[in-house]
C-alpha cells in the first residue's frame, strides 16, 4: 500500500513464504541508506536528529520482524543490509575514515550495530550492499573511479575489514555504478567471511 508498514509486512509475507518453502535459505534486507537525510549521519554541525525518517523506518521494520518471528516461531531475518557512499569527511572539512568520525564507514556501521543492538538484534550479521565514494564531490569531481576515490574506499575497506568480528560484518559490496552488486560472479565483493561465495 506504498506505507513502511505495508512494506515491512510484505517484507514478513515473503520471508515467511521462502522459509516455509526452503528452510535453509538466508533472508536479509532491508538494504537501507545511510545519508545524513535519513537521520543516519550527523548533520554539519556533528549532531544527530532525534528522529528521523531511516531511524523510525528502521525501528519499526525490526519490531515487525522480532514480533513476526516471534509468532511464527521462524527466523526471518538473517542478516541487515544497508549502503553508503562516503568520502568521511568531518563537520570540520576534513577526512577522517576511522570510526570516531561517524561519516566514515565504520562510524556508519558503528551506528547501525547501535540500532540492532537497540531493538534487541545484538547477534545479527550486517551485509553492506552497496559502497563507494561518493559521486560528486567539490563542484562535481567524481571520486569513484579516480585515486582520491580509490584511497577513500580503500581506508574504509580495511577499516571494516579490520572490525569485522566486532561489528559482525559478512560482506561489503562496492558499487562502480556499473554492474549491480548481486550479479552471479560478480567481484565487486572485497570484503568476505569464510567460505566466500567465490568458493562455492
Amino acid at each position: 500500500d506504498g506505507t513502511p508498514s505495508g512494506a515491512h509486512k510484505s517484507f514478513v509475507s515473503q520471508a515467511v513464504a521462502i522459509k516455509e518453502r526452503f528452510p535453509g535459505v538466508k533472508v536479509g534486507g532491508p538494504a537501507v541508506g545511510t545519508s545524513a537525510s535519513f537521520g543516519l549521519q550527523p548533520d554539519s554541525e556533528g549532531k544527530y536528529p532525534a528522529d528521523g525518517v531511516a531511524l523510525d523506518w528502521i525501528r519499526d521494520f525490526l519490531k515487525t520482524i522480532a514480533k513476526s518471528s516471534n509468532e511464527s516461531g521462524i527466523q526471518l531475518l538473517d542478516w541487515f543490509s544497508w549502503h553508503a557512499y562516503t568520502n568521511c569527511q568531518t563537520s570540520a572539512g576534513g577526512t577522517d575514515c576511522t570510526a570516531e568520525n561517524p561519516n566514515s564507514m565504520l562510524g556508519i556501521a558503528t551506528r547501525m550495530r547501535e540500532l540492532l543492538v537497540s531493538e534487541g538484534f545484538q547477534d545479527l550479521p550486517m551485509v553492506v550492499s552497496e559502497h563507494n565514494s561518493n559521486f560528486a564531490v567539490n563542484g562535481g569531481n567524481s571520486f569513484p573511479g579516480n585515486v582520491m576515490g580509490a584511497a577513500i574506499t580503500a581506508a574504509n575497506l580495511v577499516g571494516l575489514t579490520l572490525a569485522k568480528e566486532q561489528m559482525k560484518i559478512n560482506g561489503a559490496y562496492i558499487v562502480n555504478g556499473i554492474d549491480g552488486a548481486f550479479i552471479p560472479g560478480n567481484r565487486n565483493c572485497l570484503l568476505y567471511t569464510s567460505p566466500s561465495p567465490r568458493d562455492q
